[in-house]
């Protein structure tokens, strides 16, 4: 094991290569730190940078989701705000740099935990699909090949569900992504 200093509370750790290097790196969401640390890999089981992003004070940022949400071949980091109601997106830039955080708000008293990024409208564009936790509900973002989020659709998942993981894929093989949802705490 390679400990790795974070900010405070790391929750959630997701790997992908965002520096187009071939090598996994990593992106940690520090609940406590209202961060998002991201450490790029050399390849051998080291890392060599830890890049800090910048949430808003008390977001608590929980859930992350990766992809090319802009369509610019680099790859975005998507973040669940959950005492901030929304979701945020840290758009890659390239060497190694991200924007500043762009949020998209997932309702007043929402709590947003887990997310999933997939095509759910076949349009080769990537839309995403938001737990609300504490309400039970998903929220259904479809995505524009700018990198905008428009809210779609608010799914009920049921009386005391507590939504918690999401993914989605093509279960019944329609060619058409499905949603499963996990709730608990």
């Amino acid at each position: 094991m390679i400990p790795l200093p974070t900010d405070p509370g790391p929750i959630t750790v997701k790997a992908a290569d965002f520096d187009n290097d071939r090598f996994l790196d990593l992106v940690v969401t520090n609940y406590d730190g209202d961060t998002t640390s991201i450490f790029l890999g050399y390849g051998n089981g080291g890392f060599k940078k830890q890049i800090d992003l910048l949430n808003r004070p008390g977001a608590k940022p929980l859930g992350i989701a990766i992809g090319d949400i802009n369509k610019n071949n680099q790859l975005d980091v998507v973040v669940a705000n959950r005492n901030a109601s929304n979701v945020g997106v840290f758009f890659g830039q390239g060497h190694e740099m991200f924007s500043t955080q762009t949020t998209f708000s997932t309702g007043i008293g929402s709590t947003p935990v887990g997310l999933a990024l997939g095509d759910l409208n076949n349009d080769n564009i990537l839309d995403l699909v938001v737990t609300d936790h504490e309400n039970g509900r998903l929220v259904v973002f479809l995505g524009t090949d700018t990198g905008t989020l428009t809210e779609k659709a608010v799914l009920v998942t049921g009386h005391r569900a507590e939504s918690y993981l999401v993914i989605t894929y093509d279960f019944n093989k329609d060619h058409r992504l499905d949603i499963a949802v996990g709730d608990g705490d």
